[in-house]
């Protein structure tokens, strides 16, 4: 069983149907992020026709000036979503002081309710990455996926001690320094993702498709040196352990217990 921990489902429009019928063809367990209120209800929408698709809501910082004034709004999504994602910090697309200002409010008290609610966070992180980690060591958060992460090796190893996990997508195809990343991960850190369907390889114009996944499993087999179903299985342990220390998912890491122990000695295909 493939495991993606984060795309944004909502974000297909006329090919949904295509895509579930991918999911579930190739059974991907999808993590479908939200960017807000509005992302989350169609997520929610979306789950409703795959029990492969897990909803979870969060607030990317491009948004984060929209609701900073009014935290509580979020509070109802808050506790209904197994994790919070996608969140975080990007700088790069706050144009002042005063937006910068806005995604570390949103950004710290999504931490505070992650801490509170004992919820894994999926973690947006560009370009400010050391906010990013003085944050989560401020409020002490420990539950945390880094998403597409290409900060230093100093803050990368610093994750890795607070036994971050770290999803990797389809950049590991073209950048140096993510494939030496992808390298270094702890085994029982390791997850993948595809962020789809913002990326689309050599194909700008092009929606990815669930599938892209197998692509990022074949990529990362190489660059450990180890097999495709190594990866798989791999991620699917750690993807495991994730879930069942989400008790509202508890049935998604007993589907994959049994399906990962029906195809233990069978080739991956």
């Amino acid at each position: 069983m493939l495991i993606d921990v984060h795309a944004h489902l909502d974000q297909y429009t006329e090919n949904l149907d295509a895509v579930l019928g991918e999911i579930k063809q190739h059974q991907i367990i999808t993590v479908s992020n939200s960017v807000d209120l509005d992302s989350y209800t169609r997520n929610c929408n979306i789950a409703g026709r795959s029990k492969l698709v897990i909803p979870v809501f969060g607030v990317h910082p491009i948004n984060a000036p929209k609701v900073a004034g009014n935290l509580e709004q979020l509070d109802q999504a808050l506790e209904a979503s197994p994790f919070f994602g996608e969140v975080g910090l990007d700088f790069s697309l706050a144009s002042d002081i005063v937006q910068q200002t806005d995604q570390k409010a949103v950004f710290e008290y999504l931490l505070e309710s992650a801490l509170t609610q004992d919820k894994y966070v999926i973690v947006h992180s560009k370009h400010t990455e050391v906010d990013v980690l003085n944050l989560i060591e401020k409020h002490g958060v420990q539950k945390v996926i880094m998403h597409w992460f290409t900060g230093s090796n100093e803050v990368f190893q610093k994750l890795v001690a607070r036994g971050a996990f770290f999803s990797v997508g389809a950049d590991i195809m073209n950048s140096a320094k993510s494939r030496q990343m992808a390298k270094e991960i702890p085994t029982d850190q390791l997850l993948t993702e595809t962020d789809n369907p913002l990326v689309s390889l050599n194909l700008p114009d092009v929606l990815a498709m669930p599938c892209l996944l197998n692509d990022v499993v074949k990529e990362l087999a190489q660059l450990r040196d180890t097999t495709e179903e190594d990866i798989v299985q791999t991620v699917e342990r750690n993807f495991m352990a994730i879930l069942q220390s989400t008790p509202s998912l508890a049935k998604f890491s007993k589907k994959i217990a049994r399906d990962f122990k029906n195809r233990r000695g069978s080739r991956y295909r």
